[in-house]
């Protein structure tokens, strides 16, 4: 889909300059259509005008095609890279529990600490 999209970008792009090129004059090109919805009138318009009220009718689909190919392209980057993350993380929930103290007849067993002094000695 996302392919198909930038082909019609593209050849929309590429239609637009052969008209702008190869028929300037978008009168010619009124006169050959005559279902043209509102013909008579703008037929009653200034030429250049009209060629300025197409261009920018036409940048105008064109930025919103383009918009819709980024909607497109961030789908899929989306989906993909929620593709990639299969593996689901459990953290350790031992090591998330305060740690138990000992029980009480190991402790009592072992020896007892060195005695303290007061003197530091250097």
């Amino acid at each position: 889909f996302f392919c198909i999209q930038v082909f019609d970008f593209t050849v929309g792009c590429l239609t637009a300059i052969g008209f702008v090129s190869y028929m300037p004059n978008i009168r010619t090109f009124m006169e050959q259509t005559p279902t043209l919805p509102y013909r008579d009138e703008l037929m009653k318009m200034d030429p250049q005008y009209l060629l300025l009220i197409c261009m920018a009718l036409f940048f105008l689909v064109m930025i919103v095609k383009a918009y819709f190919i980024g909607v497109v392209w961030g789908c899929y980057k989306y989906i993909t890279s929620r593709n990639l993350m299969e593996v689901i993380y459990y953290p350790d929930t031992e090591a998330l529990l305060p740690p138990t103290p000992p029980s009480y007849d190991p402790v009592t067993k072992m020896p007892p600490p060195p005695p303290y002094s007061a003197d530091a000695e250097a």
